[in-house]
């Protein structure tokens, strides 16, 4: 019996230590913003919002009808000049216009889509940047074996550009059993413990391997940007992550820089970690950010200001 309890524990922390890190605290939570000082320098600013956003729930899993006009009611009332989106889907027709109703009724004027799967002729999924300044250039940053995509806008926002990178990296891809698992962690018995163990462990490490060729990926092409940048997206991968440290090295990351509190983006049940980010480059600064705790999507949205001080614009 003894024995038994410490082994179910193990696997418990086991599990955490996965998904966090032992050394991630400070990553996930902030007490006060890293950086308080407020430069005063002139420069544009503009708002950025990254958002998983389940598909608009097209499903009902929210077992709410309304999810999605709240959806649109919450991006209206917080008016960023920038929205990407991931898990997106635009139906034809008629049937759930999700683009037409983001352009005519938010104040975006222009948009950047990439589908990734053609359902018959009326249902589209993929991934999206819409934006209130021009998008003068597109590009699409293919990962192999894979539904998941990068894509890159070039926005120009008055006299200066900026690359905004929108990306969904490697889902984890849990089956049911695997979420029944993780749910029961406390009250299940020795062998399923075991057996669930290794499905939650074999998916995790499969995503991570593919997570680490699509980080490379996606550092390839931001290195080649000549303009300041944003990436924002599902990174699917916590603070503690390869992806994470990877990408951090040369970008800020907004939550660590100007965030409060607690930085999770996805829960469930008991477990709340933070995959979501928007990181930007040194050319740029951040004002501030913050992860409106809104339950429209199995994901939070996160919002930043950022500002594009007066001599930037390519980077020479």
């Amino acid at each position: 019996m003894f024995w038994a309890v410490i082994r179910k524990y193990y696997l418990i922390f086991s599990l955490i230590a996965l998904l966090f890190g032992y050394n991630s605290l400070n990553n996930n939570f902030q007490f006060l913003p890293k950086n308080t000082y407020v430069d005063t320098v002139p420069g544009i600013t503009f708002k950025v919002m990254s958002y998983n956003v389940h598909i608009f729930d097209l499903y009902r899993w929210s077992k709410k009808g309304e999810t999605r006009d709240k959806m649109f009611e919450f991006i209206r009332s917080e008016n960023p000049n920038i929205a990407c989106f991931q898990e997106y889907y635009n139906g034809k027709k008629n049937f759930y216009p999700v683009h037409d109703s983001l352009m005519m009724n938010q104040n975006f004027r222009y948009a950047h889509v990439y589908y990734t799967d053609n359902i018959g002729v009326l249902q589209r999924f993929g991934i999206a940047t819409y934006s209130t300044y021009p998008i003068v250039n597109k590009g699409i940053i293919r990962f192999p074996n894979t539904r998941n995509v990068s894509i890159y806008s070039d926005i120009k926002i008055k006299n200066d550009t900026i690359r905004v990178f929108n990306c969904h990296l490697e889902s984890i891809r849990f089956l049911p059993e695997d979420y029944n698992f993780i749910d029961s962690l406390v009250t299940q018995r020795d062998k399923p413990q075991i057996n669930g163990a290794k499905g939650v462990k074999k998916r995790l490490e499969n995503a991570f391997k593919k997570r680490a060729v699509q980080t490379h990926l996606l550092t390839e092409q931001i290195v080649k940007s000549p303009y300041p940048i944003v990436l924002a997206g599902d990174f699917n991968d916590p603070p503690s992550s390869y992806t994470y440290t990877h990408l951090t090295e040369s970008l800020n990351d907004s939550f660590v820089e100007k965030g409060k509190g607690k930085g999770a983006t996805f829960s469930r049940n008991i477990f709340a970690y933070r995959i979501d980010y928007i990181l930007y480059s040194k050319h740029l600064q951040c004002i501030d950010f913050y992860v409106p705790k809104v339950d429209y999507s199995d994901h939070f949205p996160i919002i930043g200001n950022y500002k594009i001080h007066a001599k930037n614009n390519k980077i020479k």
